[in-house]
């Protein structure tokens, strides 16, 4: 059982959860906890990332302002594959923009580098590009 802010609890297969999780394998099985608490996500992306690790082809849908806090439970809970396709959807994003770009796709793609990078541990320099 997965409790979700402000919403109704998702029933979702443990098996589901604990193939290409650790920390939901450590969770359920190690510890024994039968409800997962999902209250610092986004209801929406929370059921977003519940329906891609049922069905990965649903990522194909993801919508921009959903991007990050999949990117973040991907990464929260260790699910390798979904933070690569992440950032491989990031990429594929950035590289379909052409200038000029508008002020808000500005801050998306500079955002999305910018917690990618993070992500990463790459160093920052004060050295222009």
């Amino acid at each position: 059982l997965m409790n979700i802010r402000d919403s109704v609890p998702l029933n979702v297969s443990a098996s589901r959860l604990t193939a290409d999780s650790s920390v939901f394998s450590h969770l359920i099985h190690e510890l024994g906890q039968s409800e997962i608490e999902m209250d610092d996500f986004e209801p929406a992306t929370v059921i977003l990332f519940v329906t891609v690790l049922e069905d990965q082809s649903s990522l194909d849908n993801i919508e921009d302002s959903m991007f990050r806090e999949l990117h973040k439970l991907a990464v929260v809970f260790k699910v390798g594959w979904l933070v690569s396709k992440c950032r491989k959807w990031l990429h594929k994003k950035i590289q379909q923009l052409s200038p000029p770009l508008e002020y808000t796709l500005q801050f998306f793609c500079v955002r999305g580098v910018s917690f990618y990078s993070e992500e990463m541990g790459c160093k920052k320099t004060n050295e222009p590009v």
